[in-house]
């Protein structure tokens, strides 16, 4: 070969490396927000994938994927506030936009890891939280399931990839790992083969997975026994294009704020307007920590000082009267992904070297507030009512005026098995103080001001993936007991049939188990569940036929109507110690019309 075709060869690969923008590094982290309760929220989490459709099926071939040289454990009380726990770090993808990221955990039951155990779990996946019975505090400790984990939990967001500079292309490797500090020592294979050398800075790139234990873990029981699943609605953001609210609270006045926890019983959320106008919807929480103090980040924020991204704020508790921060401007952080990386600490938490982010750091402030004592009252749902399994009850209220649309003020997921919420919500029995944001840091003046609904009065309205918002139902307290709400029922969104799937039940162990739930989910995030009860009592087995798919027909396509089937069984007279949890490969898709005849084999 002669040298000219060498320099030739030498320059097709440079350009190659160049156009595809592999010297962009990406780290992946993960953050979120947990109600007062929870003392420890674990995920153990084993990949990362990353998607160009927002549509991608698991089993699709475009997944850029990464697998962690280690598994890292998270704890989402402590990964709040700005404070991220990074799982991966130095992905070499191609640049571009990207619709989806998808995390996947380690199985709950699989054997205890490192990382897990380092971080005090006694599972992979868990939930610790403090409920009060007979005015006593009660402990739970309990795994967290994880739907159809081998096809992980996504999280929707516009994230970007830039055109990074060039530097000197090496050879790639066919697996996709990370070294024990997260950075990536492969490409992923759908890449275009080639990776690149350090002879040059590369550009580094944020993404973040936020979760919201309020909304994405459901406690549920079965014949009695307490259990927890992650629900997730979890939600990807670009730290390039974030930015964040702070602010400080006054505790001076308040009494009661503290729950069984010992935690603060007071949470700050960010909202924006629904894309129908008819009310607000949450961005991110954040769980007022001890001094006060609360940090909403990453909030997407636009580039343009004059347009910029505004939020309204809503610190709420079931102890203090509302408050509502109106046009709070928030500005990108400032605080670029590798000064985020250089101004990182390291924690010992896990089994590799996981870094805990801090972020942030350029947040808006609201400055200090003064929040009011009120009293709470208890609010449960009705046992008529009837909602998807998946569904998220939240409590709304409306400021007087002109043109003002509704707050959440408070949410929850329910029991997807039981249509009740495990624990209540519990509301404030006091007016709302509401002022507007001036200047970064200034003192906000707040009024007194009577919501629509009343004092103390909220409306209520649930939610679900892959259909409309509810209609609001007014919800007033009831004297000296839970006062119990019945929300509208919901109904799909426009482009979707309301289709079914009838299931023909086979199990090998007949008399082994005699309760069983099926659970249809998409993404992590449950549609709808059924009862396999009859289906196990009999010795052949039988149909179940699960009503309320969101799917397609002959003539219209839906194209997000396909869905993970999972299934947890159990025998009652033992149903902690005999419960088991399988999952299926095949898919239910309904994306053309409901389906009947889908096998499923319980062994």
């Amino acid at each position: 070969m002669t040298c000219m075709s060498v320099l030739k060869k030498a320059g097709i690969l440079l350009l190659i490396a160049m156009v595809c923008g592999c010297s962009t590094r990406t780290y992946v982290s993960a953050t979120g927000s947990t109600p007062p309760q929870y003392t420890h929220v674990y995920l153990t989490i084993n990949q990362v994938w990353l998607n160009a459709s927002a549509t991608a099926q698991p089993g699709d071939a475009s997944w850029s994927k990464f697998t962690l040289s280690q598994p890292v454990t998270i704890d989402l009380v402590n990964s709040s506030n700005g404070a991220l726990t990074r799982l991966i770090g130095s992905l070499r993808l191609t640049s571009g936009n990207y619709a989806q990221i998808r995390l996947i955990p380690v199985d709950t039951t699989s054997t205890l890891t490192d990382s897990a155990k380092l971080a005090g779990a006694s599972f992979n996946n868990e939930v610790d939280y403090v409920d009060v019975v007979d005015t006593a505090s009660v402990s739970h400790q309990l795994p967290l399931e994880i739907l159809n984990p081998e096809n992980g939990i996504g999280a929707q967001g516009d994230l970007q990839v830039p055109f990074g500079g060039a530097a000197a292309p090496v050879a790639s490797t066919s697996t996709n790992s990370t070294d024990g500090t997260g950075n990536s020592t492969g490409i992923n294979s759908g890449s275009t083969g080639l990776g690149l050398g350090t002879n040059s800075a590369p550009t580094v790139v944020n993404f973040a997975v936020n979760f919201n234990a309020a909304t994405d873990i459901a406690l549920f029981t079965y014949d009695s026994q307490l259990g927890a699943v992650l629900n997730s609605h979890a939600q990807a953001f670009d730290l390039a294009r974030s930015g964040g609210i702070s602010g400080t609270l006054t505790l001076t006045n308040l009494v009661n704020i503290t729950n069984a926890s010992a935690r603060l019983n007071i949470v700050a959320t960010a909202e924006t307007i629904s894309p129908d106008s008819s009310r607000h919807v949450v961005v991110i929480n954040a769980p007022v920590r001890a001094d006060g103090t609360f940090l909403l980040y990453p909030l997407p924020a636009n580039d343009s000082t004059n347009n910029p991204t505004t939020y309204d704020v809503v610190i709420h508790g079931a102890g203090i009267e509302t408050m509502i921060i109106k046009g709070v401007q928030v500005k990108r952080d400032g605080t670029s992904a590798s000064a985020s990386t250089s101004s990182s600490t390291s924690s010992t938490t896990t089994a590799s070297t996981t870094t805990v982010l801090t972020t942030g750091t350029a947040a808006t402030s609201v400055g200090t507030l003064i929040p009011l004592p009120a009293t709470p009252y208890a609010i449960n749902l009705d046992p008529t009512t009837t909602l998807p399994a998946g569904s998220i009850v939240s409590l709304y209220q409306t400021l007087p005026g002109t043109g003002e649309i509704p707050y959440v003020i408070e949410q929850s997921v329910i029991d997807p098995f039981n249509i009740v919420m495990q624990t209540n919500l519990m509301a404030s029995s006091g007016v709302v103080q509401t002022g507007s944001y001036v200047v970064d840091g200034t003192a906000i003046t707040l009024t007194n001001v009577t919501p629509v609904e009343g004092t103390g009065s909220y409306s209520v309205a649930a939610s679900a993936s892959f259909f409309n918002d509810g209609t609001f139902t007014a919800v007033a307290p009831a004297s000296g007991n839970t006062t119990l709400v019945k929300p509208a029922p919901l109904v799909m969104v426009t482009n979707a049939s309301n289709d079914s799937a009838s299931l023909i039940i086979t199990h090998s162990s007949v008399g082994s188990y005699n309760r069983g739930q099926l659970i249809v989910s998409r993404d992590g995030s449950i549609v709808a569940t059924s009862s396999l009860d009859i289906a196990l009592t009999n010795a052949t087995g039988g149909n179940v036929i699960v009503n309320g798919l969101p799917g397609g027909h002959s003539t219209a396509s839906f194209a997000t109507g396909i869905y993970d089937v999972s299934v947890r069984v159990w025998n009652s007279q033992d149903p902690a110690g005999t419960l088991q949890r399988q999952t299926f490969p095949a898919a239910i898709d309904v994306r053309n019309g409901s389906v009947t005849n889908v096998p499923i084999a319980i062994n």
